[in-house]
């Protein structure tokens, strides 16, 4: 199929279209030359944002709370029926990013508890919930997303976002655990994070996306960035990411996405191989 798509078509397929443009927080353009179709991408790992007649479900530190893999797994599935109805192809979560080392993380509360063994085991359950419902998880946040104070520059008149600076068994053992058994669970999405991690964006670090999780981890998914925490075009892409969203640019509905036709421009100049764009598109 991506080898029958124009070039226009790849990049519509890897870029969203705005905030809102659409029926959900985050939508793609079709590739309709080859039958692809639009994506609607939706909030949250709580319940159907912007929604009417939706369920608000135990918060995960709540199904955490459980340690019930049964319920864990059921609760996944009635969330992810409940999007499928109202036309969500993919499903923004379950969150595992924090593990509590902030005792007032603004989405402490989104993740399933302060031990990654837990994390690990009710994510996966949840995202074979949800995935078994026919839509599609998104792990979030990669990686250490720990506050939400300091997470995008521009909120604070700062000249970067927060960075989680920590070691490789640090990194290894704790936060990478969970995001180790959604793919493991067969998660298709991953969501990388707003704060730096060792100095580095995380929607644009090279050793997190490429190096960890789709090397070490062998994650075939495809990547997609929170919600302007994309913060380059081209050093992004190489990194490995796969998904701009919403498909604005570094500020909200500035229409400068750093995709889009920027994507198109840079795989016509060889800035992207042209391979890389068709791995992007083939991960969907």
């Amino acid at each position: 199929m991506v080898q029958k798509m124009t070039l226009v078509e790849k990049v519509n397929v890897t870029t969203g279209t705005g905030w809102s443009q659409d029926l959900c927080v985050g939508n793609t353009a079709p590739a309709n030359g080859v039958g692809f179709p639009a994506l609607c991408l939706q909030d949250g790992p709580l319940g159907l944002r912007f929604v009417d007649h939706s369920t608000a479900f135990p918060a995960g530190v709540t199904v955490g709370a459980t340690w019930n893999r049964d319920l864990m797994y059921r609760k996944g599935k009635a969330h992810g029926l409940e999007a499928k109805l109202k036309g969500v192809n993919i499903l923004l979560g379950p969150a595992m990013g924090p593990l509590g080392r902030m005792p007032a993380g603004g989405r402490n509360w989104e993740g399933f508890g302060p031990d990654p063994v837990l994390q690990a085991v009710a994510a996966s359950e949840a995202i074979k919930g949800i995935q078994d419902s026919g839509v599609i998880a998104t792990a979030k946040h990669l990686l250490a997303n720990e506050q939400e104070h300091f997470r995008q520059s521009f909120e604070w008149g700062l000249p970067n976002a927060l960075s989680s600076n920590l070691d490789d068994r640090t990194l290894h053992e704790l936060y990478l655990w969970p995001f180790a058994e959604s793919v493991r669970a067969g998660v298709a999405s991953v969501m990388c994070s707003y704060n730096m991690v060792n100095n580095s964006y995380g929607c644009g670090n090279s050793k997190l996306m490429n190096g960890i999780l789709k090397d070490e981890l062998g994650f075939q998914g495809f990547v997609q960035s929170d919600w302007l925490a994309q913060r380059s075009g081209v050093a992004s892409a190489l990194a490995g990411l796969d998904m701009t969203m919403p498909g604005d640019g570094l500020l909200w509905q500035d229409g400068k996405s750093l995709f889009g036709p920027r994507l198109t421009e840079a795989a016509l100049n060889g800035s992207i191989p042209i391979e890389r764009l068709n791995d992007m598109v083939s991960s969907f």
